[in-house]
């Protein structure tokens, strides 16, 4: 069924078109099932703005549930979409908002109203009502890759395999562990650790665990150089503590 109908309350919007459903119920009536409009949002003669209006019938009762405006932007649940595709929930709670399934049913992505989002499930964990979370949830573990994308790039995981967890870098680059924007760790591609900024004045102190059998020691410095070490023999027997002007003692195990 095809009607002629006033879509608007006021001068703003035109009158405009619409298409009908109806479908037969079980009681044998017809009824009405959904419509598709067209209308003017802003009629001023040369300057018009068309939308395309979709509503679906509940209980009888027609009820917007998409739109396309005149610059083409699509909104799900608003009258008012600000994107190419805005989607506005009916509430601020733990219902889905988005959903994406492959043909297993098997979720893929999912956001909630709240804002949570989830990969790999559809209730992503909430830690308080102003808190944002996105988890990570797969059968045997879950992995998040960052790399840029040219092939020679580095590249650091944080994976979790159900057992272990894991913060790596999968390639020849250090570890760095920043605050305020201020480097306070380094694990280098040896496997030493350095506490302190690389340079800085102040002491940096080095766990040398990429040591060889002769030795192992935990090295003192400042941005002039090694200050001191404690240094122990490879058969674990004698220990050093030295500064930069020589060795200050030793003790045997």
């Amino acid at each position: 069924m095809f009607t002629r109908t006033a879509l608007g309350a006021n001068g703003a919007n035109g009158i405009g078109n619409q298409i009908l459903f109806q479908a037969e119920n079980d009681a044998g009536s017809v009824a009405n099932s959904a419509t598709i409009g067209a209308q003017l949002s802003y009629a001023a003669a040369g300057l018009e703005q068309g939308t395309l209006l979709f509503n679906t019938a509940s209980a009888g009762t027609f009820g917007e549930r998409m739109r396309i405006d005149y610059l083409g932007r699509v909104g799900i649940g608003t009258s008012s979409p600000y994107a190419k595709l805005s989607v506005w929930g009916a509430g601020t709670g733990t219902n889905q908002l988005i959903n994406f399934s492959n043909s297993a049913s098997t979720t893929l992505f999912t956001v909630l109203e709240n804002g949570n989002v989830g990969i790999g499930t559809t209730s992503p964990q909430s830690i308080g009502a102003t808190y944002k979370t996105l988890e990570v949830s797969g059968a045997s573990g879950s992995y998040l890759l960052l790399k840029r994308t040219d092939a020679t790039a580095g590249t650091i995981e944080l994976a979790f395999d159900g057992a272990v967890g894991y913060l790596s870098t999968k390639t020849n680059n250090p570890l760095i562990v920043r605050t305020n924007d201020v480097e306070r760790m380094r694990i280098d591609t040896s496997g030493n650790l350095n506490l302190g900024a690389v340079g800085a004045g102040t002491i940096i102190l080095s766990h040398r665990l990429g040591f060889t059998t002769a030795q192992t020691h935990i090295e003192f410095a400042n941005a002039n150089g090694a200050i001191g070490s404690i240094t122990t023999s490879g058969s674990a027997t004698l220990t050093s503590f030295t500064s930069a002007v020589g060795v200050i003692d030793r003790v045997h195990s």
